[in-house]
């Protein structure tokens, strides 16, 4: 199991990035709704490969 943790870095623009190295599937969004809440309107939301990790691992159980 990887450590979880959540990168949150600004830029000279104001712009905000949110990382959660760790987190798989829905439960990184579940761990930063808070923060989403806090800083306001979400332009962009974009998912990395872990995002779909747990989905895809499920479907590969089911299939067998």
């Amino acid at each position: 199991m990887s450590v979880k943790s959540i990168r949150i870095t600004f830029d000279v623009k104001g712009e905000v990035t949110i990382e959660m190295p760790g987190y798989v599937g829905k439960k990184c969004q579940e761990a930063s709704q808070f923060i989403e809440k806090a800083l306001g309107e979400v332009a962009l939301k974009k998912q990395t490969a872990q995002f779909y990790q747990r989905e895809a691992d499920q479907r590969l159980k089911q299939s067998h």
